[in-house]
Order: C-alpha cells, then sequence, then structure tokens
C-alpha cells in the first residue's frame, strides 16, 4: 500500500512536467530559423535587417532562376546577422555549420545545392567538392546587405562555373523598382503559389493546433487521475466510521 501511495505522489509531480515537455517542442517549431521558412516556396533568402535592395533581390533571384534553366540548380541563403537566424543565432559565422543544420530543416522538400553567404565565409550542402573549391576564391564583401547580396551572385556565377554550366549576363535591374510581391521576390512555380503556401501555412497551423489540442487533454486526464488517486488515498487513510 505504501508502494502505491508514492506511486500515486509521483505522478502528481510528474503530470506539470509531462505536459511543459509535450507543450514545449510545438513552441520551438514555431520559432525555427527563417530561412526553412521561406525555402518551401523561394530558392532565395536575404537579410531581413536592414534588407537589401528590392533591385538586388531580383537580380539574385533572376540569376538564381537561369542557373536553374540550365540545370544547375541552387538554393541560396543570405544571412547578414543573428537575427536572420532565428531560433539558431549561435551558428553565425559559421556557414558550414549553418549550412549543415538548414539543409536538415529542408530536407523533406529539397536535396539539392544550398548555399549559405555570411560576413565571415560561404558554406555550402550537398555541393560537389570541385564547386566548393571554386568558393573559396569568392571575394566576400560584406559591408552591407547588399554587397553580400552581390557576393551570393559571385558564388551562384563561381559555383555554375565550376560544374560546367555558363550562365548568361543578366541585365541589372533598374534601382527603385518595386514589386507587388513580398520581398524576397520569387520565379513563380508550381509550389510557389501564393493561394498554395497560403494553404500549406494553414494546414501546418491546424496539424499544430490538434496535436496542442490533444496534448492539452492528455495532460487534464493525467491530472484528473492524480486527483482521484489523491482523494482515493485521503478516504483510504481515513478511520472507519463506528
Amino acid at each position: 500500500m505504501k508502494r502505491l501511495r508514492r506511486y500515486g505522489a509521483a505522478c502528481l509531480l510528474v503530470v506539470p512536467l509531462l505536459c511543459v515537455a509535450v507543450i514545449q517542442p510545438q513552441a520551438a517549431l514555431a520559432d525555427g530559423d527563417p530561412a526553412s521558412d521561406y525555402f518551401p516556396t523561394v530558392d532565395i533568402f536575404v537579410p531581413l535587417d536592414p534588407p537589401p535592395a528590392t533591385n538586388l533581390q531580383k537580380d539574385l533571384d533572376n540569376l538564381v532562376f537561369a542557373a536553374k534553366r540550365r540545370g544547375y540548380v541552387v538554393k541560396v541563403a543570405v544571412i547578414g546577422s543573428r537575427t536572420d537566424l532565428g531560433a539558431v543565432p549561435q551558428l553565425f559565422g559559421k556557414p558550414g555549420t549553418y549550412a549543415k543544420f538548414l539543409g536538415a530543416e529542408i530536407r523533406t522538400f529539397y536535396t539539392g545545392r544550398l548555399l549559405i553567404v555570411m560576413p565571415q565565409g560561404i558554406g555550402g550542402r550537398n555541393v560537389p567538392a570541385s564547386e566548393l573549391r571554386a568558393l573559396r576564391n569568392v571575394t566576400i564583401a560584406a559591408g552591407s546587405s547588399d554587397e553580400l547580396v552581390r557576393t551570393g551572385m559571385a558564388a551562384v556565377r563561381a559555383g555554375a562555373a565550376a560544374a560546367g554550366v555558363e550562365l548568361p549576363v543578366l541585365p541589372p535591374t533598374p534601382a527603385g523598382v518595386t514589386t507587388s510581391t513580398p520581398v524576397p521576390t520569387v520565379h513563380s512555380t508550381a509550389s510557389a503559389d501564393p493561394a498554395s503556401s497560403s494553404s500549406s501555412s494553414s494546414s501546418s497551423s491546424s496539424s499544430a493546433t490538434v496535436i496542442l489540442v490533444a496534448a492539452g487533454a492528455a495532460c487534464l486526464v493525467l491530472t484528473a487521475g492524480g486527483a482521484v488517486f489523491a482523494r482515493w488515498k485521503q478516504s483510504d487513510e481515513a478511520p472507519d466510521a463506528g
């Protein structure tokens, strides 16, 4: 009987901890790194604060799109500060490590080339050794977000050249050009349709809500069970009437 009572008391202590353990991962998922949120529907990510000029974002997007049409598929994340890394600011300054992290984050929908451009250097994931050697020769210009985006364009050209893909010389987008779509701009693909993106986001949000509700219900059941056990223990300890 004493062993049973000790078990009941332990349940009362564990229930709150279990609730936190179940719910906390969902909160963490909602606070991942920003690039992994962009990449399901776009091929570029650029610094958030301060953002680069819109025309330079368009230039990078045009170059990545041109590369894709020639068979050189790549996603590029230009990281200007810890802010751009969301929940993993400790990876700032470690482009190679962050490339591995981001590659793992997006592996369910993308396993191709991934380039990371930071002020400290360029990292890659799923990039052949010959292309990585070429990337080491790219000069890093990191005085501003604009310069980092230009470095990203240089990295794409260097990698494509090492892969034997010749990219065209594209006319620069005039400064001051604006678009009706949120930056970074991106060439439309089947997966980049705004309605599709919205539906995917809504589905993800709904799934998270269902999980949280189920977790909450489970916690309530365990808590109620603990309360019932506590009452039973009290009645068991009470002396019999008469």
